[in-house]
């Protein structure tokens, strides 16, 4: 018969009578908490998760970038570095734009639509674009490696589209910097293009007013019977008999017959090009400029450190982790049902009595 004890007291003993006497009881809670754990275990759904690792670009990836300079072209240019570029891929990482186009491309809604309720937008936000997620490079740690992880429940899909995701946000980034190049390179032969079309014109005008002034001049020389060119003492002797005009002589006074020769070959002039000072030149940039082009194939805006893999641990459920906690929450339920039953019992054969 076991000693009572005062209430206040606590007996080690007595509670350990009490779950020796419930231990059918107490395994029967157990069991049942593993079993709930286990079926949990084996029904949730499996979720994995991959991992791409990324770093800049080597200084020869993005050389081709740097044509304008190697060109030598004139006026301010644009240096590209390995970090310029790489930031620009880890932005278009995170762009909405890019991982939208990815999700339609791939019919993505398709694979993870489960009802006919969510929208488009709805899963894009929940099934895609909230589990694809980009860690940028620690800037306190001097770090440049970027990270971007992917999770859903098919290994083999999983490493497929995030490797494509980075393709594509590669591809992406190659074709807006190569578009920022060749805007810069087309505006600076337009404007090339615009020079020298101006040069031309002004002088064709110029070549239109010298025919006017001389044909004006050619008038007065007819009006006043000057066929010959007329010097009119204009000219004083040097000492080895050469004579130097001394004064600007009318146009008229070059005679008529020198005047309408010299219109009538400017008339007939199919160009002025050879008149034009520097448009060789112009010319010659213009033709090197257009002769640039980029060559993609020779660019790379990033270096895949380690490529996403086919993963075959799951990610969770933690099966080690959620047994472990099962296994603490099995004895620590079983011992509570045990003790409550007990105090059931008590109670009620208290109330019996009285």
């Amino acid at each position: 018969m076991l000693q009572p004890y005062p209430d206040d007291e606590l007996s080690l003993y007595e509670l350990w009578a009490v779950l020796k006497a419930g231990k059918k009881l107490f395994f029967v809670t157990a069991c049942c908490v593993l079993l709930v754990v286990a079926l949990y275990v084996l029904l949730a759904p499996r979720v994995y998760e991959s991992t791409v690792y990324l770093m800049p670009p080597n200084s020869r990836d993005v050389q081709p970038l740097n044509i304008e300079i190697m060109a030598g072209v004139d006026g301010p240019v644009r240096q590209y570095s390995p970090q310029d570029v790489y930031k620009v891929f880890l932005d278009n990482l995170s762009s909405h734009r890019l991982r939208m186009e990815f999700f339609r491309q791939q019919s993505l809604e398709t694979y993870f639509r489960k009802s006919d309720e969510p929208t488009e937008a709805e899963i894009f936000e929940k099934d895609f674009n909230e589990k694809l997620v980009v860690t940028l490079p620690d800037k306190k740690k001097d770090s440049e490696q970027g990270i971007i992880t992917f999770e859903m429940d098919d290994p083999e899909r999983l490493a497929e589209w995030l490797n494509g995701f980075v393709s594509l946000v590669e591809q992406r980034t190659l074709d807006d910097l190569a578009a920022d190049i060749a805007f810069s390179l087309q505006t600076r032969i337009e404007y090339l293009k615009r020079d020298i079309a101006g040069k031309r014109q002004k002088a064709f005008d110029r070549r239109q007013d010298q025919i006017l002034r001389l044909t004006e001049a050619a008038q007065v020389a007819r009006d006043l019977n000057i066929v010959d060119r007329m010097d009119l003492g204009l000219e004083s002797p040097t000492a080895s008999g050469f004579a130097i005009n001394t004064a600007d002589i009318p146009l008229y006074m070059r005679g008529s017959k020198a005047l309408e020769a010299e219109i009538e070959v400017l008339k007939k002039r199919e160009s002025d090009d050879p008149f034009i000072g520097g448009l060789r030149d112009l010319e010659e940039k213009l033709v090197e400029l257009q002769q640039l082009s980029l060559d993609k194939s020779r660019l790379s805006v990033v270096k895949v450190d380690k490529s996403a893999l086919v993963p075959y641990e799951v990610k969770s459920p933690k099966v080690l982790l959620i047994g472990a906690i099962g296994i603490v929450l099995a004895g620590v339920l079983g011992v509570m049902v045990v003790f409550l039953a007990h105090g059931f019992l008590t109670s009620k054969k208290k109330m019996t009595t009285t």
